[in-house]
C-alpha cells in the first residue's frame, strides 16, 4: 500500500469562484512559488511518513512548503492568529537558521488598503481582513527576532502610506508587476548596502 497524503486540488471546482486558480491572474508569483516547489526533492520529508499508507492522510510536503509563507503567523491553534504567536514563530525560525549555519534575510510586510481588503468579495466570503496596526505589529516582531547579522528588508514603506494605489490589485493586499518591482527594488538597495557594511 502508498503512503497516504492529502493533496492539493487546485483545479477543484469550488462555488466561487469556479476554480482556485481565477482567484489570482496568470502572472501572480504564488505560480512561481508552486513551480519552484515543484522542483524540490522533498523524498527525505516523505520518508518519514508511514509508507504503508495506514493512518490518517497526511498533507503532501509540497503542499506545506507552497503554503508555508503564511505559517509564520499561525500557532498550533489555526484560528489563534496573534502578533505573540508569531513572534514565537519567528525566534524559533531564527534558532533553526541559526543552526543550521545559514545566512538569514527577514522582510517586514508591505502597506495594505484594509478599504480595499474589507470590499474584496473573496476576502469577505472568507471573512479576510487586515488592520495597518496589526502589520505595524508584525514589521515590528520580525524586526525584533532578527539576530546580529541577519538583514532586514523593511517593507513596510516600500509602497508609500497610505500604499500607491497601482502597486496593489484590486484586492488591496497582494502586489500589481509594479508593486513587485518596487519590492525587487528594496531587497536590492538594501542587501547592496548590507554587502557595503
Amino acid at each position: 500500500m502508498p503512503q497516504n497524503f492529502v493533496y492539493p486540488q487546485r483545479d477543484q471546482p469550488l462555488l466561487l469562484p469556479v476554480d482556485m486558480r481565477e482567484w489570482l491572474p496568470e502572472d501572480d508569483l504564488a505560480f512561481v512559488v508552486l513551480d519552484a516547489v515543484a522542483t524540490l526533492d522533498l523524498g527525505e520529508f516523505r520518508r518519514r511518513y508511514r509508507a504503508d499508507g495506514h493512518g490518517r492522510a497526511a498533507f503532501d510536503p509540497e503542499m506545506i512548503g507552497a503554503d508555508v509563507s503564511g505559517a509564520d503567523l499561525a500557532s498550533t491553534n489555526m484560528y489563534d492568529i496573534t502578533v505573540a504567536g508569531a513572534a514565537r514563530n519567528l525566534a524559533e525560525m531564527r534558532r533553526q537558521a541559526a543552526g543550521a549555519g545559514s545566512a538569514v534575510i527577514w522582510m517586514t510586510p508591505t502597506a495594505c488598503d484594509p478599504e480595499r481588503i474589507a470590499a474584496y468579495p473573496p476576502f469577505q466570503g472568507q471573512q479576510i481582513w487586515l488592520e495597518p496596526g496589526d502589520l505595524r505589529a508584525v514589521s515590528d516582531a520580525v524586526r525584533a527576532a532578527a539576530g546580529d547579522g541577519d538583514v532586514v528588508v523593511d517593507l513596510s514603506d516600500a509602497f508609500a502610506s497610505p500604499p500607491d494605489a497601482g502597486l496593489l490589485r484590486a484586492d488591496g493586499l497582494h502586489p500589481t508587476l509594479a508593486g513587485y518591482k518596487a519590492l525587487a527594488r528594496r531587497f536590492v538597495e538594501t542587501l547592496a548596502g548590507s554587502n557595503r557594511a
